[in-house]
């Protein structure tokens, strides 16, 4: 999107950003506004200056065309003695042809010189080319620039005499600042790239990254910082402007198109943002190729090439806002800035005013606006699949959760078990209660399943004591528990879980008699036995819980295993508790 204004808006934004002598009093040279007339290419310059008829500031608006091949230039000197000479031409870096330079005494002797539009130099800074003048001298008094074949009235407009290289002026260096903050900021998103494109594994990462690395290399191109770092010529310079405006277009239209949601766009804006984004290429790499074809209106039929992508980019963002798209809201945080400079622009190119902030750098910071919303955009997006993802991971940790708790009582069940026995006894618990209502089958028989299920659920409560992390509580089935310990003081601790069945029942449940629990308990040790399962482990225990119980119930039976005994071999006595 950003580059899209760029490419409609470029030439209308130097042109509302003319310096102005009193703000770099340090380049310019003293002289009247510049006089222009037309001329043909066919006589030379030095031969057709007397029967040109001039058009001045003073005789009105000056309003530059570019029906004549050629359009001369004419800057009459001050006669101040004290006023700096002219060294350079400058102007904004737009195509032309040939450049006739011509310095003219006041006895009337001419110096000339010719250049090719590639023989300027690029200006480090503001997308401007100077070109070293003939010699300038005391007497000099008038210096004349014919342009030939100007694509553009901004070359025009916008030439001026200076004493000094542009960019190496304070003010150059302090755009230096600012451009470098600028791009700075442009760096930093790509730095989340990675992580972004790890987590969501989306098409719009890849393209917001283009968009990113587009619009921090327009910066580097259009202001000229790329001179730094390589040495380009103007027309060098201009195909790579046009190449990223096609390339920043094609990236902000398929960015959209990946990252609004599928339900919050209606189909056939997303079918048109894609051609959209092929157009803008064509128009990008027609305009590289060919920038002198209908040279008269090669810029107005640029920008109006444009407007129909321009116009399908805000027709969808409507269209994703109607539809309550979230993600649209960061499109348009990220183009608004640039839209409003937009339609300051182009109404300005039919209708020149001057603009109060200077649009080139109003430019740039909507291209770091830009580039951030969309980032914010992304990262809310990845904050959102987040929350999702850890909704479903918590949605199966809840599931996992009922699959292994008893509904009745809220215990783990025989399976929480299973998935996890090997884990636990690693964690340190070795020891194995089993634990059984005594007379349970009389109690539903006589009062009710209900009340059964009320023993049970108060059974639950007493074993499961959130304080105690050294003791793992599970309903085996029926009136039939399990405990896996470990710590310190297990037999003890054991037996006080036993104990607080009855007390638990009594308190809980309206029934007239006790309620006791025959317990079986293991001791045995990962060192010790360090193969066995669950189920030669419950067993053992569920063999001391029925000792228990042949030696009158209510009570607890105690055996610490070394080692299982061979089949047939005499079992170790067990203790009472």
């Amino acid at each position: 999107m950003a580059m899209l204004l760029l490419a409609l808006l470029l030439p209308a934004a130097l042109h509302a950003s003319v310096p102005d002598a009193d703000t770099e009093p340090v380049e310019e040279v003293p002289a009247r506004e510049a006089c222009w007339s037309s001329a043909t290419p066919d006589i030379a310059l030095t031969e057709s200056l007397d029967g040109l008829e001039w058009q001045c500031a003073d005789e009105g608006e000056a309003r530059y065309s570019l029906a004549a091949p050629r359009t001369v230039l004419r800057f009459d000197l001050a006669e101040d003695a004290d006023a700096g000479l002219a060294r350079y031409f400058v102007t904004s870096r737009s195509p032309f042809v040939t450049l006739h330079l011509a310095v003219e005494d006041a006895d009337g002797s001419l110096r000339t010189s010719t250049l090719a539009y590639d023989d300027l130099q690029p200006v480090m800074f503001d997308g401007q080319v100077l070109a070293e003048l003939p010699e300038v001298t005391a007497s000099s008094r008038t210096i004349y620039a014919a342009v030939d074949s100007p694509v553009s009235p901004v070359t025009m407009a916008n030439a001026r005499l200076s004493a000094d290289d542009p960019g190496n002026q304070p003010s150059a260096h302090r755009l230096l600042l600012m451009l470098s903050f600028f791009c700075g900021m442009l760096v930093m998103p790509l730095m989340f790239t990675p992580a972004f494109l790890r987590a969501l594994r989306s098409t719009f990462v890849i393209w917001h990254t283009v968009l990113a690395i587009a619009l921090l290399l327009v910066i580097v191109v259009q202001s000229g910082l790329l001179l730094y770092f390589v040495d380009i010529s103007p027309s060098g310079l201009d195909m790579a402007t046009s190449a990223l405006t096609g390339i920043t277009v094609a990236a902000a239209g398929m960015f959209a198109y990946s990252f609004i949601e599928e339900d919050k766009l209606f189909r056939g804006f997303r079918v048109l943002l894609v051609l959209a984004a092929i157009w803008a290429l064509a128009i990008a790499t027609l305009h590289a190729q060919f920038p002198f074809w209908s040279r008269e209106t090669h810029q107005r039929q640029y920008i109006i090439a444009y407007l129909p992508v321009l116009w399908i980019y805000i027709t969808a963002l409507v269209d994703a806002l109607l539809r309550g798209s979230r993600a649209a809201k960061f499109q348009l945080v990220g183009w608004a800035p640039l839209m409003v400079l937009a339609a300051a622009l182009i109404v300005n190119q039919w209708h020149p005013v001057e603009l109060p902030v200077d649009a080139t750098t109003l430019f740039y910071a909507g291209c770091v606006i830009e580039v951030m919303a969309a980032t914010l955009g992304v990262s809310d997006r990845f904050l959102a699949l987040k929350r999702q993802a850890d909704d479903a991971r918590d949605e199966a940790i809840r599931a996992e959760r009922i699959s292994e708790s008893d509904a009745l009582t809220g215990l783990n069940n025989r399976r929480f078990l299973d998935e996890h026995f090997e884990q636990l006894r690693e964690e340190g618990f070795t020891s194995l209660a089993a634990l059984d209502l005594d007379h349970f089958k009389s109690i539903n028989d006589t009062y009710g399943h209900d009340v059964g299920d009320a023993v049970l659920r108060a059974v639950g409560k007493a074993l499961n004591r959130v304080f105690d992390i050294d003791t793992i509580p599970i309903r085996v089935g029926g009136e039939e528990f399990a405990m896996l310990m470990r710590g310190e003081g297990i037999r003890e601790r054991a037996e006080s879980y036993r104990r607080a069945i009855a007390t638990a029942v009594a308190d809980l449940v309206d029934i007239d008699r006790a309620v006791t629990a025959s317990m079986g308990l293991v001791e045995a040790t990962v060192a010790d036995l360090p193969e066995t399962d669950f189920a030669t482990l419950y067993k053992r225990a569920d063999g001391l819980l029925y000792k228990a119980k042949e030696a009158g119930r209510n009570r607890l039976m105690v055996e610490r295993v070394m080692a299982f005994p061979r089949p047939g071999a005499a079992a170790k006595r067990p203790a009472a508790a």
